[in-house]
């Protein structure tokens, strides 16, 4: 099969990191607010060609549950803010918004576990203001942002990550932060409520 085109190869420029591909077309991601915050949808042809099929909300990546629904992230004012796109008589069109105040600074990508929650990392939130690891759970209708983790303990824990999350099949989190550790960052990984630097 053919691989996903590099970022420089898009028509539509300026795609996000992290852009869910499952070998097969289409392929989804989203545009930085310079390039006017939109979601695309790439289908392989003789080329790979995008269509726009949201205008705004994809500024931090896509990623799609397995419902096949995709979710949009982008972060107005430094806050998280995730849209929901679902397929309607071939089209997509949204079928849930949500904004959160709690954090700051959102990371990606995120991810999404077998029940529907949604997991990933604040830059500058929590309790020491040195990030956080945060879960959007889905509660009637609509998500519950709930902190899972605060960096800054001052233990070498880490702090600052600049990046999203990736989960193993167990459900362990893992990621890296800016700073923390031996001063140059941490590798750490996150299991139920248990935190560790590797």
């Amino acid at each position: 099969s053919s691989p996903p085109p590099r970022p420089s190869d898009l028509t539509d420029a300026g795609a996000s990191p992290g852009m869910p591909y499952d070998g097969r077309s289409p392929l989804y991601g989203g545009t930085d607010a310079n390039e006017g915050d939109k979601t695309y949808e790439l289908k392989r042809a003789a080329h790979w060609q995008a269509q726009t099929i949201y205008s705004d909300g994809g500024e931090s990546g896509v990623v799609m549950d397995s419902a096949g629904d995709l979710y949009g992230f982008g972060s107005p004012y430094g806050y998280i803010s995730m849209v929901r796109l679902s397929r309607s008589h071939h089209q997509w069109v949204q079928s849930g918004s949500y904004n959160f105040s709690e954090g700051f600074e959102p990371q990606q990508p995120v991810v999404f576990d077998g029940n529907g929650n949604v997991y990933g990392t604040l830059q500058e939130s929590g309790k020491y203001n040195d990030g956080m690891i945060y879960k959007l759970e889905p509660v009637v209708n609509t998500f519950v942002l709930k902190d899972l983790y605060d960096f800054g303990h001052g233990t070498g824990d880490g702090a600052y990550p600049e990046a999203g999350l990736s989960m193993d099949g167990s459900g362990r989190l893992f990621s890296t932060t800016r700073s923390g550790g031996a001063g140059y960052g941490t590798v750490f990984e996150l299991s139920g409520k248990t935190y560790q630097t590797l």
